[in-house]
């Protein structure tokens, strides 16, 4: 039986464990999104975060499978998001950087990663 190739787990642990993190109360980047409040430093977290992913992906052979766990991480995240402009809009913060810039970015890089359908 073939083995399958698969990228080194341990490399993308930390990203995964780093993405996590970003869930979490009251800090995380995900978590404040979700109460309607913009964090740029958790939103530059992810981005430094789904940045080394890229980078590790795209040094890797295309042979190679995405590690499941690092796919779970981040396929939701754009959607995920975008759902939260509501809440955004209604605190008061400025709707136009949030959708037109982060999730833009965010949309992208998970995008280069993954590709398109």
């Amino acid at each position: 039986m073939n083995e399958i190739n698969t990228m080194d787990d341990n490399e993308l642990k930390f990203i995964i464990e780093d993405l996590d993190k970003e869930w979490e109360i009251p800090n995380g980047f995900f978590y404040k999104s979700r109460a309607g409040i913009m964090d740029e430093q958790g939103y530059l977290r992810v981005i430094a975060a789904l940045e080394k992913g890229e980078k590790l992906i795209a040094t890797c052979p295309e042979e190679k499978h995405i590690d499941r766990d690092f796919v779970k991480a981040i396929w939701f995240l754009p959607l995920f998001l975008t759902w939260q402009e509501d809440r955004i809009k209604a605190n008061g913060f400025p709707v136009e950087i949030y959708m037109g810039q982060w999730i833009a970015r965010i949309e992208q890089i998970v995008e280069s990663i993954l590709g398109s359908p």
